[in-house]
C-alpha cells in the first residue's frame, strides 16, 4: 500500500517539461519538497527504518475501515466521505456511459490518470479514450471502499470489477484503485488515480 501511495505521489508531483511552464514558484517549491520526501520514504522502506517511516507517514496511512473509525470522525469528515464516495460512483457511471460532460466536470485540469499497465493519461486523453471506444466499460462494480479525509483532500481506495469492450473486444478487469479527490470552490475534483491488477 505504501508502494502504491509512493507511485501516486510520484505521478502527482514529479516535474515534467511540458507542465513546468504552467507552475508557480510555490508549486515548483512544493514539487521539489515532496519529491525529496518521496525519495526519503523509498530509502526508509529499503532500510526498514521505523523512525523515519513514522515521521514521514500520516497516522491514517493504513486507511482503517470507515466502520471501525466512524466514532472518531467529525461531522464534516463524515459529510466529506459521503460526498466523495458519491462522486466516485458518479465517475464510474460516467465512464460506462462515456459521458464527456460529466467526466469533464468531475476531473481536475491537472488530472493524472494511471492505468494498471503503467500508462498515465492527462485529462484530455482520459476522456478521449472513453468517448472514442478505445477504452470501453460495459459495467463497473465498486467494492470495499476505504476513505481518508485530510483537509480538503480525500484519498479513496476500492476494488473495481468491470466488464469491458475495448475496441469491440469483450474482456474483464479486476483492479485495486486509489483515487485522490480535491475540494476546490466547493466542488470535488479528481486529481489523480492509480490502479493495480488483482491477482486471481
Amino acid at each position: 500500500m505504501i508502494r502504491m501511495l509512493t507511485v501516486l505521489i510520484s505521478l502527482l508531483f514529479i516535474q515534467n517539461t511540458s507542465f513546468a511552464q504552467q507552475l508557480t514558484k510555490k508549486e515548483i517549491k512544493y514539487q521539489k519538497e515532496v519529491w525529496e520526501k518521496t525519495q526519503q520514504l523509498s530509502s526508509a522502506m529499503v532500510k526498514a527504518d521505523s523512525v523515519v517511516l513514522d515521521a514521514l507517514t500520516d497516522n491514517q496511512l493504513l486507511f482503517i475501515q470507515f466502520e471501525s473509525q466512524s466514532q472518531k470522525l467529525t461531522k464534516k469528515e463524515i459529510k466529506y466521505k459521503n460526498e466523495v464516495w458519491e462522486k466516485t460512483q458518479q465517475l464510474s457511471t460516467a465512464m460506462v456511459n462515456a459521458d464527456s460532460i460529466v467526466l469533464d466536470e468531475l476531473t481536475d485540469n491537472k488530472l493524472m490518470y494511471g492505468h494498471s499497465g503503467g500508462a498515465v493519461d492527462d485529462k484530455k486523453k482520459f476522456i478521449q479514450k472513453l468517448t472514442s471506444g478505445s477504452s470501453d466499460f460495459v459495467e463497473i462494480n465498486l467494492e470495499a471502499p476505504e476513505i481518508v479525509i485530510s483537509g480538503n483532500t480525500a484519498i479513496v481506495r476500492h476494488d473495481l470489477n468491470a466488464k469491458t469492450l475495448d475496441k469491440q473486444v469483450p474482456g474483464e478487469v479486476h483492479l485495486k484503485v486509489m483515487l485522490v479527490w480535491q475540494l476546490s470552490k466547493h466542488k470535488w475534483k479528481l486529481l489523480a488515480r492509480q490502479a493495480v491488477k488483482i491477482s486471481k
